[in-house]
């Protein structure tokens, strides 16, 4: 199992549009592995490429007790009707917000043979695949969000992401009078 770090906002990946998936190779194979290791270590719901930095467009998603990958996926189709949906993201560790989604998407992606499939998500299934798939166009999930409710996540962010700076330091200046080496910061 690799559980790879998650990249925090705002690095530069997670605003950048990822590209095409060209090669179904081992290469691609090993960072599909890597998604569902790091996103099964935390317990999310989904996880996208650029999330464990590497940008292109690929993610999983939970099905049930394992993840399905998603390559190059797109929506072909979405519902009129939307759901206020609450959302968490690895990105924002500890920030959660609601966001407007469509209910149901059509969907096309290829699979690890790459073979193209299409479907329709509705519910927690259409969410993630919303949210996963802004990943890959360079948009986190706060972008969704009204003014306030934006600012009050940003300030969220910025506060957590203060603790777990000073957190590495302090576990840092053990590691230094231990002569232990360097920790690795997300």
């Amino acid at each position: 199992m690799t559980s790879k770090p998650v990249k925090f906002y705002p690095a530069k990946i997670l605003s950048t549009k990822c590209d095409y998936v060209g090669d179904f190779d081992e290469t691609l194979t090993q960072l599909v592995e890597d998604l569902k290791d790091t996103a099964k270590h935390h317990s999310a719901e989904g996880l996208a490429a650029p999330q464990i930095g590497s940008s292109i467009r690929v993610f999983v998603i939970r099905e049930g007790e394992d993840y399905k990958s998603f390559v190059n996926p797109r929506i072909l189709e979405t519902s009129v009707t939307q759901v206020q949906a609450d959302e968490g993201c690895l990105s924002f560790p500890q920030v959660f917000g609601t966001v407007p989604r469509a209910e149901w998407v059509k969907v096309s992606y290829q699979i690890m043979d790459g073979s193209l499939v299409e479907e329709v998500l509705a519910d927690s299934l259409s969410v993630a695949f919303q949210h996963e798939l802004d990943h890959l166009n360079g948009v986190v999930f706060i972008s969704h969000m009204g003014q306030i409710s934006k600012h009050l996540a940003l300030k969220r962010h910025t506060k957590v992401q203060k603790r777990i700076d000073n957190n590495i330091k302090r576990v840092q200046a053990q590691l230094d009078k231990l002569g232990k080496g360097n920790v690795v910061s997300p």
